[in-house]
């Protein structure tokens, strides 16, 4: 969420709770101000002033010009990639992409696909992973090496992914998958290199754990929060710019940092995306709702 007609600088209560998250945007029209937000967390939010539009760009100290994260004038060089949808339209076939977002669907088995979903209170357009009534069904929304041309290393910039989605109907012992949420390399199976959310039910006592995974070495992490059908929240991986740490959050609060099996080194390259993968049962059921997500990578050097 952004605000562009705000007439204040905007409040540690401008938070997560009124929709705003890391790298919202909020401009003061009575001062022409424009701030970032860092951090989004309920009554702790941090927001910071990148720009003063009443002064001249050249009047800018080198210490501000350097933080507003823009090029000026055709052929300058670019440092940010940002991508995202809120899935307003109707889902296409297999391999095709979603509109807005540098992103594609993939799915395999009977009935499985991309579903759209009506009636959400609270939203405007909501999106399903059905799997199917195959026990191998599958679907995602992914931007990774197997469905597009898409490969960056964590480590070179600060990388941010956001999304809001629910778990529809909890995976169990008869139907039973398995979903991951974040920065992940594969839409199809376990991911070798990546940084995200997973759920099933038969592991870590059905709570959401957070992940990081690089040459399929992994760490894990207890977020501690259960899921609940048809409950959406807000799930951000937040990789700093070193790639030396993860913070997972969960409506805009860290359930858990991660230090370790980051992937960082030349050849472990990652993408982003959502996707579910079934194991058991032949009961079409979804591996997830979602509304939205949102991608961003600003590089430490420019390209």
């Amino acid at each position: 969420m952004d605000n562009f007609t705000a007439t204040a600088d905007p409040a540690v209560t401008d938070d997560v709770t009124d929709g705003y998250h890391a790298g919202s945007t909020w401009f003061n029209t009575t001062d022409n101000k424009l701030f970032v937000c860092q951090d989004s967390t309920d009554g702790a939010a941090v927001w910071r002033q990148v720009m003063d539009a009443s002064k001249n760009l050249s009047d800018l100290a080198d210490a501000d010009a350097s933080r507003i994260n823009m090029s000026v004038g055709y052929g300058s060089r670019r440092n940010r990639f940002e991508t995202g949808s809120h899935f307003v339209g109707v889902a296409g076939a297999n391999g095709v992409a979603v509109p807005g977002m540098e992103a594609y669907m993939s799915f395999s088995g009977t009935a499985a696909g991309i579903g759209v979903i009506t009636n959400v209170p609270g939203t405007v357009g909501v999106w399903s992973l059905d799997l199917g009534t195959t026990t191998t069904g599958r679907a995602a929304i992914a931007a990774v090496a197997s469905v597009t041309n898409v490969g960056f290393r964590l480590g070179e910039g600060r990388a941010r992914f956001l999304a809001r989605a629910a778990i529809h109907v909890l995976s169990n012992g008869t139907e039973t998958y398995t979903t991951r949420v974040g920065f992940i390399d594969n839409g199809a199976s376990e991911s070798a290199d990546g940084a995200f959310f997973r759920y099933t039910h038969g592991s870590n006592g059905g709570m959401w754990e957070a992940v990081t995974r690089t040459n399929n070495a992994e760490t894990s992490s207890n977020t501690g929060v259960t899921p609940v059908a048809d409950l959406f929240q807000l799930f951000e991986v937040d990789v700093n710019a070193a790639g030396t740490s993860v913070d997972f959050k969960i409506d805009g609060v860290i359930v858990a940092t991660i230090t370790t099996n980051i992937p960082t080194a030349v050849g472990r390259e990652t993408g982003y995306g959502l996707m579910s993968l079934k194991s058991a049962g032949t009961t079409q059921t979804s591996g997830l709702y979602f509304d939205l997500v949102e991608v961003e990578y600003n590089f430490t050097s420019p390209l």
